[in-house]
């Protein structure tokens, strides 16, 4: 009971917290630091938070901003070359508008906004738009059920180009 009691105040605590538009903790994102328990503008970082958004946006790939950055050499705090993944991160990440999001809920953050809305919404749109399907199908009506004539394993909606298949013999 005690532990459950302590665990409603922790949340209740940050959710309020996070109402206020305050940083619930943890690492800063790449572009703030903290202090004063505050997220503060780190200059240097801001610039390429913006060079991340402007680059996306000219030309919608997470691939072509790595490289952009590469090749500038623009490197992160531990001095290495930003991932993919971080920069994929990065332009969702609505903390940079000055907003807070907790508990899937975004409120007004009290920190000050690397980007704007409008650039953070282009970005949502133009990563909306490169999302691909990787699955043609999604519900299977006879998955598994069907087998094979000729080699008896059970059909399934997807293939591969092995040299035992029809395609080649």
């Amino acid at each position: 009971f005690e532990r459950e009691l302590t665990s409603e105040r922790t949340r209740d605590k940050l959710l309020e917290r996070a109402k206020k538009g305050m940083w619930n903790g943890g690492l800063p994102p790449y572009g703030y630091k903290r202090e004063n328990k505050k997220l503060i503008i780190n200059k240097k970082e801001a610039e390429i938070i913006r060079l991340i958004f402007e680059t996306y946006l000219e030309t919608g790939s997470i691939t072509e901003v790595y490289d952009f950055l590469k090749e500038k050499n623009i490197k992160n705090r531990q001095g290495e070359t930003f991932s993919q993944t971080f920069l994929a991160r990065v332009i969702r990440n609505i903390t940079y508008t000055g907003k807070i999001k907790y508990a899937g809920q975004i409120y007004q953050g009290i920190h000050q906004p690397i980007i704007s809305e409008e650039l953070f919404e282009l970005a949502q749109k133009t990563h909306k738009k490169r999302i691909r399907k990787f699955r043609v199908y999604r519900d299977f009506l006879f998955g598994g059920l069907i087998n094979c004539h000729e080699c008896g394993y059970k059909m399934s909606a997807c293939f591969t180009n092995k040299n035992g298949g029809p395609q080649g013999k």
